[in-house]
């Protein structure tokens, strides 16, 4: 049967992740994966407290997921649309991350749920009165213990070949959507007086964007974005705004942890077709994220490639975590035996 899988992330004064000598081993990040199948629920490694969907006290908790917006593509591709639907596209998929995310929600009161892109398959919204924002987005998790809880937003490949504006504007639509602005920096408390951390959201097609003036044939999609959000300018502004916010703390200030979200891995295992851009981006983020890591540690997490993976840089507090498997079907992994290798 079909398998997918979304994340919890736990913050309280245990650290399951290293820290820096200068920081306190106050934030914990659960590597376990919540899986949901056909009626099965299965978390592993994972504490016990997690799988019964059990709070502790002092711990505050967030899910993420990304690569979901399917429901509303399944219907545009029953409707015969097939710019905004895709054959592949099966919304009772998401419905089945969905149905977990709720149930664990009831007990573990997540603070906010952390989309990691590609919304809205397979173009992204027209318009505020596009119905994918309702189909693949309300209607899947304004239910039950979900009904109430905020995500914060980035976007996918998928989303930026829609109106982009409109995704920003739903922001003032809906109590849920947060999406002021494409790329931006949020303080997070953390309970019990633990300090905080720091999330920063990005926007990795706009990144991309800096990789050349005439990308159309050279990046995924490259003739359905706009210069305003994904091109060169616009690359390189973001690029000039990442420098300063990992670059300002030393080892000991700041946030006892940075949590970087971006739609496109930067490691990765996933056995799918890559553009020139991609890698060229990837390579330039993980310096700046190695870096980062000298500071305090620095968890990524990412979609796009429709797996669970936790990889982690040797020698330093850095680690990467893919977790796009939201609602579509999965990708296959490289095979290590042939030669295959986590890769930027």
């Amino acid at each position: 049967g079909y398998c997918s899988v979304f994340l919890v992330v736990e913050g309280g004064m245990a650290a399951a992740m290293e820290a820096t000598t200068a920081t306190p081993r106050r934030w914990l990040a659960v590597l376990g994966f919540i899986v949901a199948s056909q009626g099965a629920r299965v978390s592993k490694p994972g504490p016990n407290h997690i799988e019964a969907g059990v709070p502790k006290a002092g711990h505050a908790y967030f899910f993420s997921v990304g690569d979901f917006g399917v429901k509303g593509c399944e219907d545009a591709w029953k409707s015969n649309d097939s710019y905004h639907g895709k054959k592949s596209c099966d919304g009772k998929h998401q419905f089945v991350v969905a149905d977990a995310m709720e149930q664990f929600a009831r007990g573990l009161r997540p603070e906010f749920v952390l989309s990691l892109g590609d919304n809205f398959y397979s173009s992204g919204v027209t318009s505020l009165r596009d119905r994918q924002l309702n189909s693949s987005f309300e209607h899947v998790y304004g239910r039950g213990a979900l009904a109430n809880v905020p995500w914060k937003v980035i976007l996918g490949d998928h989303d930026h070949c829609g109106n982009v504006s409109a995704l920003i504007d739903y922001t003032w639509h809906s109590p849920r959507w947060q999406l002021p602005s494409l790329y931006h920096r949020l303080p997070i408390e953390l309970p019990s007086g633990g300090g905080s951390l720091e999330l920063i959201l990005l926007d990795s097609i706009g990144l991309e964007g800096a990789m050349g003036r005439d990308l159309t044939k050279a990046r995924r999609f490259g003739g359905e974005y706009t210069d305003k959000y994904a091109g060169y300018d616009a690359g390189n502004a973001q690029w000039e705004w990442l420098r300063g916010a990992l670059g300002e703390a030393r080892a000991g200030e700041g946030p006892v942890m940075r949590i970087v979200a971006s739609h496109r891995p930067v490691l990765t295992l996933a056995k799918r077709s890559r553009f020139a851009t991609e890698g060229k981006v990837a390579h330039r983020l993980r310096h700046r994220l190695r870096s980062a890591a000298g500071a305090a540690p620095v968890l990524l997490l990412s979609g796009h490639d429709h797996t669970m993976q936790h990889l982690k840089e040797p020698g330093r507090n850095l680690h990467y975590m893919v977790n796009g498997v939201g609602g579509m079907k999965p990708h296959f992994f490289e095979s290590l035996e042939d030669g295959g290798a986590a890769r930027a």
